[in-house]
């Protein structure tokens, strides 16, 4: 799982740095955790975390949110 998470992650980097826009966190998140078919707090909270610290690492900025924030 953890090599399949790693690649969704590069693959969302690579999504940002190609758009010239910050990755946006909920977004990206989302789109990783049905990559890697996952579900749950904890593992969000890890995809994000994942997320936030290659944006880091590429000098890619991040927007925290969503851009089409579902109703609650």
């Amino acid at each position: 799982m953890q090599e399949g998470l790693q690649e969704s992650v590069y693959i969302e980097i690579e999504r940002a740095r190609q758009s010239g826009t910050a990755l946006i966190l909920g977004d990206a998140g989302d789109r990783v955790m049905r990559r890697i078919g996952e579900s749950g707090q904890a593992m969000t909270d890890h995809v994000e975390q994942q997320l936030v610290r290659e944006a880091s690492r590429a000098s890619i900025p991040v927007m925290f949110g969503r851009t089409n924030p579902s109703p609650r």
